[in-house]
């Protein structure tokens, strides 16, 4: 008569993890309100240019700032913003440049 034979099952035991170094927390610098508030500005003024160029068409740099009554550095992030996007083109006319809508 022939004998059959289970095979033992051999558990295999998971290797061991390599230890845990502990590494120490860094703290992220966070947004504080006023710095929220000059990103949503941008967004705005954003918004605002791309009206002022809907109903008017190409404008300068100059323009905008006079227009929208804002500092130059505030319109040049808005329209880095929108040409970011791709709604605005720039090009160089002169010694500055206009900004026009992508249509």
């Amino acid at each position: 008569m022939a004998t059959t034979t289970k095979a033992k099952k051999v558990a295999k035991k998971a290797p061991k993890a390599a230890s845990k170094t502990a590494v120490p927390k860094v703290e992220t610098p966070k947004a504080s309100l006023k710095d929220l508030a000059i990103g949503e500005g941008i967004g705005f003024i954003a918004g605002d240019i791309y009206t002022y160029l809907y109903k008017n068409g190409e404008a300068s740099l100059i323009d905008l700032k006079n227009e929208l009554k804002q500092t130059p550095a505030m319109i040049q992030f808005a329209v880095g913003w929108l040409a970011r996007e791709n709604n605005v083109v720039l090009s160089k006319k002169g010694a500055g440049y206009m900004i026009r809508l992508n249509k």
